[in-house]
């Protein structure tokens, strides 16, 4: 469907690998490298011009900030219509949903293990002054050696909010923080909800 598709001639897209109200993610590859990546292109039905400076400004954040349980965000570009963020990925990493449909029975040590990774990395991104903001099963991911990456910080969570009264359905709407629908800032505490 996309293998076609170059941003900035050097990321092709191949396999969409999932869509959700807010974008289309694919599984694609840097020319450069010949490593895998994942990329998120945002609808542009959902950006508003009035919005994207400050999302681009955070994503730039983004770009520089690198911990063991946070996937990179590797680079971003906005092609006048749609935005498109481009992250490390692995094609043996899982989705923590996969993980556990995947495991016969989930005990209490690895449980645990996951947590505390998880909370890791949102407490590394509140040190820098960022947060996640759409934590779910679907955004953090589980590597081979069991490492886990929090996956789409930051970015998501600001284009729901400003498109908040636009959106029919919200895909993990039952993960969403009070926060989500009122005047405050989203913080570690909304990841933590």
């Amino acid at each position: 469907m996309a293998a076609n598709l170059c941003i900035k001639e050097r990321y092709q897209l191949l396999d969409l690998a999932q869509q959700d109200v807010l974008s289309d993610t694919f599984i694609g590859r840097d020319i450069q490298t010949h490593k895998s990546i994942w990329v998120v292109r945002y609808h542009s039905s959902i950006l508003e011009v009035s919005e994207l400076k400050y999302i681009l400004e955070l994503a730039d954040r983004f770009t520089t900030f690198s911990h063991t349980h946070v996937a990179r965000l590797l680079d971003v570009h906005f092609d006048g219509v749609q935005l498109y963020c481009v992250y490390e990925y692995d094609p043996t990493w899982q989705t923590l949903k996969s993980f556990f449909e995947n495991q016969q029975g989930n005990n209490l040590k690895r449980l645990w293990k996951i947590s505390t990774q998880i909370l890791k990395g949102l407490n590394a991104l509140s040190l820098a002054n960022l947060f996640h903001g759409n934590l779910n099963f679907s955004n953090i991911w589980i590597q081979k050696d069991g490492c886990v990456l929090l996956n789409r910080a930051g970015i998501d969570a600001q284009i729901i909010r400003y498109n908040i009264d636009q959106l029919s359905v919200i895909d993990e709407g039952p993960f969403l923080s009070p926060d989500y629908f009122q005047t405050t800032l989203l913080s570690t505490q909304t990841d933590i909800y």
